[in-house]
């Protein structure tokens, strides 16, 4: 988890921040799209920090509300990509995909644990 954590940091400093620097001829739709990429990308930081705790602390019930968070997060972003028609943009696609499948991948073994106790 603390791996994806320095990936999505990465992506928002190297995709988003980016977009938002450069982006003169954007309409303010894709701006205002691009910074709540940031702020729930940002919070799904915050989630998956708050799941390795979880996880520490053999909290697996709290573990799974924190991972559906970082997914519902992503989620918020990618619904305002399809809103502005860049749901096509391969960064932002590739991305998702990952941290999707990371996100996957952890509630299934949080969810094994949970039920093994």
């Amino acid at each position: 988890m603390v791996g994806s954590m320095a990936k999505t940091q990465e992506f928002i400093k190297n995709v988003i921040e980016k977009k938002l620097a450069t982006g003169a001829n954007l309409d303010h739709f894709h701006k205002d799209c691009l910074k709540t990429c940031k702020e729930t990308y940002e919070s799904a930081i915050d989630s998956m920090e708050k799941t390795t705790a979880d996880v520490k602390d053999q909290d697996f019930y709290k573990a799974n509300v924190d991972l559906s968070a970082v997914y519902s997060f992503i989620e918020t972003c990618h619904d305002c990509l399809v809103e502005t028609k860049e749901k096509d943009d391969g960064d932002f696609q590739k991305f998702e995909t990952w941290v999707k499948g990371i996100a996957h991948d952890c509630l299934g073994k949080v969810v094994a644990e949970y039920y093994k106790n």
